[in-house]
C-alpha cells in the first residue's frame, strides 16, 4: 500500500477545506490562532519562516520515518491550483497517488519559470551555486506557493545535514516574521549572506532540493 502524508503550513487561513481530506494523511502545522479541524494531527509552531520552515522542519523531524510520498500545501492552497477545489482535492490526491510519480511534481499546477533578472533582489542564482554541485539553471522552474508531491527518494537523496542546514539559514533570516508583501524582492541592494535565506527565495528553489540534483559541502 503507498503511503503518504499532506503536510499543510497554516497561519491564519481558513481550512474547512481539510475536512474533505482522509485526515489520518494530514498534518496541520499551525502558526497562528486555534482552528476547529477536529480529528486531525495538529501541531502548533512559531509564526516564523513562511511555508519554508514548516517544511524542513517536516523532513527533519520526520527524515527516518517519510512515508512514499509527501504533499506540501499552504493553508489556502486553491489560490496556485488550477480546477481544484475542496469537493475534488481528495480524489484528485487519490488518482495522483496511483500513478506513482518518480519524480517531484507541483501540485495541480504547471510549473512557473523565471529568467535571472525577474526579482532579481532574491539572489536565486547565487544561492543555488551554494547548494548544489551543478550549473545555475536557466531559466529557473518552481511551483508557485512551493506546493508539491514529492517521493521519499527524492528526499533522501540528500543527507539530513543538508535540511538542517537550510533550515538554520531559513530561520536566521531577517525577514522571517515579515508579513508584508514581496516588495522587497524588486530591491536591487537587498543583500545575499550565505548564512540566512529567506522563504521567497527557498520557494523558487524547492523544485531543486527536492531532486536528484547532488548538494555542495558548504
Amino acid at each position: 500500500m503507498t503511503t503518504y502524508k499532506i503536510i499543510i503550513a497554516r497561519y491564519n487561513e481558513n481550512i474547512d477545506w481539510v475536512n474533505n481530506l482522509t485526515k489520518e494523511n494530514v498534518i496541520i502545522y499551525n502558526k497562528g490562532s486555534d482552528h476547529n479541524i477536529a480529528d486531525v494531527e495538529s501541531i502548533q509552531r512559531l509564526n516564523i519562516g513562511r511555508e519554508s520552515e514548516t517544511y524542513l522542519y517536516y523532513i527533519i523531524s520526520h527524515y527516518d520515518c517519510l512515508p512514499d510520498y509527501v504533499i506540501f500545501m499552504q493553508g489556502d492552497p486553491f489560490f496556485h491550483m488550477h480546477h481544484i477545489n475542496p469537493q475534488n482535492m481528495q480524489l484528485c490526491i487519490d488518482s495522483m497517488i496511483l500513478t506513482k510519480p518518480n519524480t517531484t511534481m507541483p501540485l495541480f499546477v504547471n510549473h512557473t519559470n523565471e529568467v535571472y533578472w525577474m526579482n532579481y533582489a532574491l539572489k536565486k542564482h547565487l544561492y543555488f551555486e551554494l547548494f548544489f554541485n551543478t550549473p545555475t539553471p536557466e531559466p529557473f522552474y518552481f511551483s508557485a506557493g512551493a506546493q508539491y508531491i514529492v517521493p521519499k527518494a527524492m528526499i533522501l537523496n540528500k543527507p539530513i545535514e543538508f535540511y538542517k542546514k537550510i533550515y538554520s539559514m531559513n530561520t536566521y533570516n531577517a525577514l522571517v516574521n515579515v508579513t508584508h508583501n514581496c516588495d522587497f524582492c524588486h530591491a536591487d541592494d537587498y543583500p545575499y549572506d550565505p548564512y540566512s535565506i529567506n522563504g521567497w527565495t527557498l520557494e523558487r528553489l524547492f523544485m531543486y532540493v527536492f531532486s536528484d540534483i547532488e548538494v555542495n559541502k558548504f
